[in-house]
């Protein structure tokens, strides 16, 4: 007797093939999530880097106005001034002491900053200064021309990609600006 050989047919391949496909549908889903998350990290990066050239570009906006044209092309801060024969503080026969640009950074950089030490400075009803008294001149409190603040300002565009823009509902353009005050310095340096 020749039997030939009788194939047996099971019922379990046909969920078995579709749970093959649906991992595979898993795994599309899971590189499209990647994909997604690359992209708006990649769009973040683009936003830093907009906000920073903005900032830079408008301080120095700024930081040009503020030095008019009395700045020489090098020269030392003075760090502070010796009395003269008078021995009175802030006359003509005073003597300046040079000082260097980490000394302005101590001095004036690093307590102007939020955290910073304030003790110094007072406000004219004699209390505390405080960080917030600084902001507060954006407000409108007092007009920028009494302390001749000068303005620098800058702004760059930038475009999500469009996928971005499509499953997260972006707009087609993002603008960022940066404004900078800067006091006058008068020809001080």
């Amino acid at each position: 007797m020749n039997r030939q050989p009788t194939r047996k047919v099971s019922r379990k391949s046909a969920p078995a093939r579709r749970r093959s496909g649906q991992a595979m549908v898993e795994f599309v889903i899971a590189i499209v999530g990647v994909l997604v998350v690359a992209a708006g990290i990649l769009l973040l990066a683009e936003l830093h880097r907009a906000d920073t050239d903005t900032a830079v570009e408008a301080t120095a906006e700024a930081i040009d106005d503020s030095m008019g044209s009395a700045i020489a092309s090098s020269f030392t801060p003075v760090d502070d001034w010796r009395e003269g024969r008078d021995a009175m503080r802030h006359t003509k026969d005073d003597q300046p002491d040079r000082g260097s640009f980490a000394g302005v950074r101590a001095r004036v950089a690093r307590r102007t900053a939020p955290d910073g030490d304030w003790s110094g400075l007072a406000r004219l009803d004699g209390s505390g200064a405080r960080y917030d008294d600084i902001r507060q001149f954006s407000d409108g409190a007092m007009d920028s021309a009494t302390f001749r603040f000068h303005r620098g300002a800058s702004q760059q565009t930038v475009e999500p990609l469009p996928v971005l823009r499509r499953l997260l509902g972006l707009p087609d353009a993002m603008t960022l600006r940066n404004e900078t005050w800067m006091p006058s310095t008068g020809g001080l340096y």
